[in-house]
């Protein structure tokens, strides 16, 4: 398993490095400029990562490519078509290969989305109540059904992954056997 993260207290840089879960291994896998590698995330079958500025590469740091102008705080769809992203003015999905933004109604002030692991719901921090910066807020991806869910401050949600379906036994193989024959 490896991580990919930004910054190092060390160099006090804020490159992109990938290091496996372990501790050892780490990378420099590209010096940023302008926040395009800010807040890496990886794509759900662990070969592509996007990063602030919408900018998308493999997983060596290499293959780059912009899925759109601007925004922060990607996430991928579970099936990994789909990218939601922060655009400073509200939260906007586009496709993985870039093509049409398309804004989320009523997020405004709205930032680091995440997709529920079903792919049905969108969480996000959002504007704060009485007393409070900021809450946490679920959403249909059309924007639709928005529900505060926290009511004393909130911020930077994340989804439990959903359980995996247990493991189903092999299938049973037989061959008939003569009445009276040794199985061996």
């Amino acid at each position: 398993m490896k991580l990919m993260y930004i910054g190092d207290p060390t160099t006090n840089t804020q490159d992109l490095f990938r290091i496996n879960a372990d501790g050892s291994g780490k990378q420099t896998l590209l010096t940023l400029s302008s926040g395009e590698g800010d807040a890496p995330a990886w794509s759900p079958d662990g070969q592509r990562v996007v990063g602030g500025g919408l900018w998308e590469f493999d997983s060596d740091g290499e293959d780059w490519f912009q899925i759109t102008q601007g925004g922060t705080d990607p996430d991928w769809s579970p099936d990994g078509l789909k990218i939601v992203f922060d655009t400073g003015n509200g939260l906007a999905i586009t496709g993985r290969d870039g093509g049409a933004v398309t804004p989320i109604p009523g997020t405004a002030g709205y930032t680091d989305p995440v997709w529920s692991p079903d792919g049905t719901q969108i969480a996000a921090t959002g504007p704060g109540g009485l007393g409070t910066d900021s809450e946490i807020y679920t959403l249909k991806p059309d924007g639709s059904e928005i529900s505060r869910l926290t009511f004393f401050g909130g911020r930077d949600p994340s989804w439990q992954p959903l359980n995996p379906p247990p493991p189903q036994p092999p299938p049973l193989t037989g061959y008939p056997r003569p009445r009276g024959a040794s199985p061996l």
